[in-house]
């Protein structure tokens, strides 16, 4: 192991600034603190996790040579010289006894630096526990915009905390995001790589029904659900959602709406009559398909209303109603109204016609 030692830099005015401004950026460190880190990062972008004192006493100058070129550190030196965690043998090191080298005065390094929102988002040396936790935590860098890159999290660094870890998972989960959306499958993937481990039940689908309830709740409350009916996704941002909502809307009223001036749809005598056919069992099982085409048509009525709050969607709506919200509530309603006074045949009848994914979005107003 190296011998910890205290080195003094001479920098100029305006490097001092900067020092003091990326101290600042890393939740306030000590500027020794980020001068640190960012050995550890650059050391790192260039000789992956080679052993530092491997480097420096056994490894040659042409290999070292070829690694600064661009090969990969692991084609070029025997495995014995890699370290599974770079920054865990750094770490090792705090609390020795600091050899000064004529410079400032030796004292223990006991400040860990919490990296800045930039660093979180970009590949690079896992961070520990300690690390992770004061950057999510709420005076360190946590809000809606924070995400960390998959590599600055080791699975084993993390701990059983509801809130940080949580925290953690979000951040990751909005850099694996597509344009902010969050899929199913992405969500249960993150789940099972960093938090299905944490179980220790001899039942394993017991133990990992247990993280999933546990912990996805804690998740999604930072996150936001898509609006579009049965998408079982989420979106990193409010503003994502609403957006999403906002073209959706259009599609949920466009049919209610052209519906509204015929009013035929719901008596089947009418309807029938409307389109020119003759009443029978072939026609009935006709109408109840396009009662449920309809029915389906309220859908994203339905899905908008309960994934978001539908006060803030900037959309045109009849000046009878304050916000979309309200016009949304009131088409739901009426045609709701309308269809659960049908016989309840009727209703059966109509269901079977529909998409599963709509009938959930409807299935507390029907």
């Amino acid at each position: 192991m190296a011998t910890a030692r205290t080195i003094s830099a001479r920098m100029s005015g305006t490097q001092k600034l900067m020092l003091e401004a990326l101290a600042y950026d890393h939740a306030d460190a000590s500027q020794a603190a980020v001068l640190r880190e960012f050995i550890i990062q650059g050391y790192s972008q260039v000789f992956g996790n080679i052993d530092p004192v491997a480097l420096a006493e056994k490894i040659t100058p042409e290999q070292k040579q070829r690694i600064i070129q661009g090969e990969d550190p692991r084609d070029v030196v025997d495995d014995e010289y890699l370290l599974e965690d770079l920054r865990t043998c750094v770490d090792r090191e705090d609390g020795q006894e600091l050899v000064s080298d004529g410079g400032a005065k030796p004292h223990p390094s006991s400040y860990t630096v919490t990296p800045g929102p930039s660093d979180l988002g970009c590949a690079g040396p896992a961070y520990t526990w300690d690390q992770l936790k004061n950057a999510v935590s709420d005076d360190g860098h946590w809000s809606e915009e924070l995400d960390i890159h998959p590599n600055r999290v080791r699975q084993s660094s993390l701990k059983q905390s509801h809130k940080y870890t949580s925290r953690v998972v979000v951040g990751i989960l909005r850099s694996q995001s597509y344009d902010g959306l969050v899929t199913r499958e992405l969500l249960d993937d993150v789940i099972e790589e960093y938090l299905v481990p944490f179980h220790d039940r001899v039942d394993d689908a017991a133990g990992r029904k247990y993280i999933f309830e546990t912990y996805e709740p804690l998740i999604t409350e930072h996150l936001y659900e898509s609006p579009a009916p049965g998408a079982n996704a989420y979106y990193t941002t409010e503003e994502k959602q609403l957006t999403v909502a906002e073209n959706l809307y259009q599609e949920a009223i466009e049919t209610p709406d052209a519906i509204d001036r015929i009013e035929t749809l719901f008596d089947p005598d009418a309807y029938l009559n409307a389109v020119g056919k003759v009443k029978n069992k072939r026609t009935i099982g006709q109408w109840y398909e396009a009662l449920g085409e309809f029915m389906e048509s309220l859908a994203p009525c339905a899905a908008i209303l309960e994934s978001t709050d539908a006060t803030k969607l900037a959309v045109e709506h009849p000046t009878t109603f304050n916000h979309a919200e309200a016009y949304l509530k009131a088409t739901l309603a009426k045609w709701s109204t309308e269809f659960i006074v049908l016989p309840h045949a009727v209703q059966e009848g109509v269901l079977d016609t529909m998409e599963y994914k709509y009938t959930i979005a409807l299935q507390d107003h029907i």
